[in-house]
């Protein structure tokens, strides 16, 4: 059984590092989302797409959406699963609401976004979560959520999630998020910057 365990673990880790290999060393392809640019479709084999509420006149709150992930699962158990990665993003722009009335709905927003991976106490840790506001050269100020749990069975493994809010504005905002599933430290920590840097205010 110990052996079977080893030979999963290795091949989790030898398929993450092909994969985040291909991720990092692209010229990821950027779009413009309403005042700020955001990822999009980095690699192929990471597919994109949107939502939009802009053509309804009724709705106090304005919201574009943009999806990004890689879809295929690794299942490890019936309620474990590992391998995905997703990246959201949302901008949201009030029309008359009060600050507090659309801090609210931000805030909503900001709590609906997620681990994108199934997993239970036996399998892994709780999240550990460091908390920063950043203060770009060049962009807008945010608060910025950067979480890591371990997997018990497969030590240099984690689940990552990232979010990170605008703070500038009193009427409109951007939430970018992303969720990666069973990768090593200095992945995540990779990919962190490289998303983090790909979010632009302009």
């Amino acid at each position: 059984m110990a052996d079977i365990k080893q030979d999963i673990h290795q091949q989790l880790i030898s398929n993450q590092q092909a994969m985040f290999r291909q991720i990092l060393q692209a010229d990821w392809q950027l779009k413009n989302f309403g005042p700020a640019t955001v990822p999009d479709e980095i690699v192929p084999f990471i597919r994109s797409w949107g939502t939009s509420n802009v053509e309804k006149d009724k709705d106090d709150v304005k919201r574009v959406n943009a999806f990004c992930n890689q879809p295929e699962e690794i299942f490890l158990s019936s309620e474990f699963s590992t391998g995905r990665i997703e990246m959201q993003f949302e901008w949201l722009q009030a029309k008359d609401l009060h600050p507090l009335q659309f801090f609210r709905r931000y805030q909503h927003s900001i709590n609906q976004m997620n681990a994108d991976n199934s997993a239970g106490e036996e399998d892994v840790t709780a999240y550990s979560c460091q908390n920063q506001l950043v203060s770009p050269v060049e962009g807008q100020h945010a608060k910025a959520v950067f979480c890591l749990r371990a997997y018990r069975n497969y030590p240099q493994l984690f689940d990552v999630a990232y979010i990170s809010a605008s703070l500038d504005h009193q009427q409109q905002g951007v939430i970018s998020h992303f969720t990666l599933a069973g990768v090593d430290q200095k992945m995540a920590l990779e990919f962190s910057r490289k998303f983090i840097g790909a979010v632009v205010w302009q």
